[in-house]
């Protein structure tokens, strides 16, 4: 799992994953930076981060220590043009704490235990 809370970490995925969906992280960064500051510390301030999960495992971890018993208060589609498709889900940990999550629809469905 990559947890991706700051704009230049999104550099080191850039060449991994779809300009659309860098896109979309880049939007939610910025939006956790405008009210939440550039400088926060993501494991004790307010706001949030990513977390692109790339495995089963990650899908997991994150389960089982980060949003159990959690339903997603949304999900997108992030339709990309290599034609894999990206999902988006925002889980709510408190009134200002949020993870999104985000992942392929294989990893969503084991995600959100449901077929998409």
């Amino acid at each position: 799992m990559i947890k991706i809370y700051k704009q230049e970490q999104l550099e080191d995925v850039k060449q991994k994953y779809s300009k659309e969906m860098i896109k979309e992280a880049e939007e939610i960064i910025i939006l956790l930076d405008e009210n939440y500051g550039i400088y926060r510390d993501v494991d004790k301030d307010l706001g949030g981060y990513i977390a692109l999960l790339e495995s089963r495992e990650d899908v997991t971890e994150i389960k089982a220590n980060r949003i159990k018993g959690l339903l997603p208060e949304y999900t997108d589609i992030i339709k990309s043009d290599d034609g894999i498709d990206y999902y988006s889900s925002l889980f709510l940990l408190s009134d200002d704490y949020s993870i999104v999550v985000f992942s392929t629809k294989e990893l969503h469905e084991i995600l959100i235990e449901k077929e998409l």
